[in-house]
């Protein structure tokens, strides 16, 4: 069996709704394949991750019921002024998103950006 393994980079807020339709369908498309799916965000798209008053909400929490993890660049938060406690509780803060996705594209991850 393969095992996937892509990384989703989101850094716009308005590509939120096209990167969680297209993880969502790759798990579709390969239903019975082991397959890992990150989304890593940085730069304005962190912000459209802040808890309070979330349209993306439902759609994100069907997205961690599934097992994408949803990684926000601890830097970009720092650069537009965001709390983690601010963030949706579904959300993960790692360092960097760049030294991040470099790292995973090493480890043989396919890196999209929609």
């Amino acid at each position: 069996m393969i095992k996937y393994k892509v990384i989703f980079h989101l850094d716009e807020n308005e590509k939120l709704p096209l990167v969680m339709s297209n993880a969502l369908n790759l798990i579709k498309n390969i239903e019975g394949e082991e397959v890992n799916i990150e989304i890593v965000v940085n730069a304005l798209a962190v912000k459209s991750f802040i808890s309070e008053d979330n349209k993306y909400y439902e759609r994100l929490k069907d997205l961690k019921s599934k097992n994408i993890r949803i990684l926000l660049c601890k830097n970009s938060l720092k650069t537009y002024g965001i709390k983690e406690e601010e963030l949706l509780e579904e959300i993960e803060v790692i360092s960097s998103a760049v030294e991040y996705m470099v790292r995973k594209q090493y480890e043989g991850y396919a890196y999209l950006k929609p």
